[in-house]
């Protein structure tokens, strides 16, 4: 889970180098976030998080369909 509001670096260039550095880019990211993002923020921010969800409408619901997505296995 990745917050884009956060002190010292942004949350989009947080995600942004997890996805350059081959030993994180496998890593399932989930961008949460209180702020109203344009369409072309949103679509930047798609191609590399596996979803984003508003602050405001996250549910036990919404947090399960997104994790029912990502595959669970050994760590490696």
């Amino acid at each position: 889970f990745l917050d884009l509001a956060m002190p010292g670096m942004r949350g989009d260039e947080v995600l942004d180098r997890l996805k350059a550095d081959p030993s994180t880019s496998d890593i399932p990211v989930i961008v949460v976030t209180s702020q109203d993002l344009d369409a072309t923020t949103r679509s930047r921010l798609n191609r590399n998080a596996r979803a984003i969800l508003q602050k405001r409408d996250i549910s036990v619901e919404a947090l399960a369909r997104v994790l029912d997505g990502i595959p669970c296995g050994p760590m490696q």
